[in-house]
């Protein structure tokens, strides 16, 4: 995705950075439907798919702060903006509750009890 600038951008720009967040959260749909339907080997896999989340919402998180952009992606899409909010809060929520309970159960990188 295009990262920030401190210059707005214009708008041709704006809509091509509006096409990258679509096909984010195509990449997204992907990754949760994998998270929400698979059976994982152990929490060390689910853990990764997490991280790839948050890291795609990280570059996402950086886009949306020029305010131009947001202001664009609000008026063009409205509802893509709520949802990658909305889903990007709430990833990084779960990450962080999984990995406080792997931490507190005490689980290592191979699945097993330290």
């Amino acid at each position: 995705m295009s990262k920030v600038s401190n210059n707005r951008l214009a708008p041709t720009e704006y809509a091509v950075r509006h096409r990258e967040l679509r096909d984010w959260m195509a990449s997204f749909e992907v990754i949760m439907n994998q998270l929400t339907g698979g059976r994982y080997a152990s929490l060390d896999i689910y853990l990764n798919n997490m991280n790839i989340i948050v890291d795609i919402y990280r570059d996402v998180g950086m886009n949306l702060k020029d305010p131009g952009f947001q202001s664009y992606i609000k008026k063009h899409d409205q509802d893509l903006f709520i949802t990658v909010l909305s889903l990007g809060r709430s990833m990084i929520l779960m990450k962080n509750l999984l990995l406080n309970m792997k931490r507190l159960l005490g689980v290592g990188d191979s699945g097993t009890e330290k």
